[in-house]
């Protein structure tokens, strides 16, 4: 049996139910059965990270949190497409750390040169604008999506649809999910479905990169 990494995923927002709690943890072991997932979430924040000022606050808990629990894991996940804390974190800790919008962003480019952004902020995360470059195309949100706990509507599932198509006109080659709470109502698969270019899900690239990072460091 291959060996199995523990790994913390932090949701950035505050979440009373477990269900709810651990849905991208679950993601995660469905995607990449060698890790295994203990979720845990920030306090104050109901509608999470969604602008500046959402996120400079969620740092400093981020960063708390993780320095209470680090020695329990192998790696860390944020679980959020505008990485609050990662960059903190991977200076002031020894294990992957890793964020959803460096991770989504950076997968992206392997399905072409020209890249539509899709999130919940009028402009895409500045991580994800910074690894995109020239090759970002377009960045959309949905008109009535202001954070994560709109995705969950019907009518905020139909705009995101919307967008998708809107973004798929602007010529781009594939479209990034600025968004984790759009892997908790898994539109990527309904997008990749029924466009004719891919969208690219975040929860599945912080998987997918937390995974290679902790294989690579026991191999190396």
């Amino acid at each position: 049996m291959s060996r199995q990494y523990k790994i913390a995923v932090i949701r950035v927002a505050t979440l009373d139910n477990e269900e709810r709690l651990s849905q991208h943890g679950r993601l995660i072991e469905k995607y990449f059965p060698d890790i295994i997932t203990k979720s845990y979430c920030i306090q104050d924040q109901y509608n999470g990270v969604h602008d500046d000022a959402s996120h400079e606050i969620a740092t400093e808990k981020i960063v708390n949190l993780v320095k209470d629990i680090q020695d329990e894991y192998e790696g860390i996940v944020i679980s959020c497409a505008g990485d609050p804390a990662v960059e903190i974190l991977k200076r002031e800790i020894d294990i992957p750390v890793v964020g959803a919008g460096h991770s989504v962003a950076s997968f992206s480019l392997n399905f072409g040169e020209k890249i539509g952004v899709l999130g919940i902020r009028e402009e895409a995360p500045e991580v994800i604008e910074r690894i995109l470059g020239h090759k970002l195309v377009g960045s959309v949100k949905p008109q009535k999506v202001n954070n994560t706990n709109d995705l969950l509507t019907d009518e905020g599932r139909q705009e995101v649809i919307e967008s998708a198509h809107e973004l798929q006109k602007t010529g781009a080659d594939a479209i990034v999910l600025a968004c984790t709470g759009m892997s908790t109502i898994g539109i990527a698969k309904f997008l990749n479905e029924n466009l004719q270019i891919p969208v690219i899900d975040p929860v599945y690239s912080e998987a997918l990169v937390i995974s290679s990072l902790c294989k690579y460091k026991s191999l190396f």
